[in-house]
């Protein structure tokens, strides 16, 4: 779950063994979006979830577009207003 002092988890990868691994906040925040957090839009290379305990928005990017996939996650809260203007929400 995600703490109410969190405002944004900015996942890593690693090399280990000459293989290309998720850090623990990378895998953190895969382990949120597939079974705490509802996706409620996609937007290009962003995706909008909510937390159904909370009510709080979470955008999730890609924020190192310049390597394969988009490189590591990036999750982020996210007030009311601005998903509404971004996503639409």
């Amino acid at each position: 779950m995600l703490r109410p002092e969190e405002s944004e988890l900015v996942g890593n990868w690693v090399v280990r063994d000459g293989r290309l691994l998720s850090d623990e906040v990378e895998t953190r925040i895969k382990n949120l979006i597939d079974n705490d957090l509802r996706e409620v839009r996609r937007e290009n290379w962003g995706r909008l979830f909510v937390d159904p305990s909370t009510g709080v928005y979470w955008e999730l990017t890609y924020p190192q577009g310049e390597m394969h996939g988009g490189g590591p996650m990036k999750l982020s809260r996210m007030a009311h207003d601005e998903a509404l203007r971004k996503y639409g929400v």
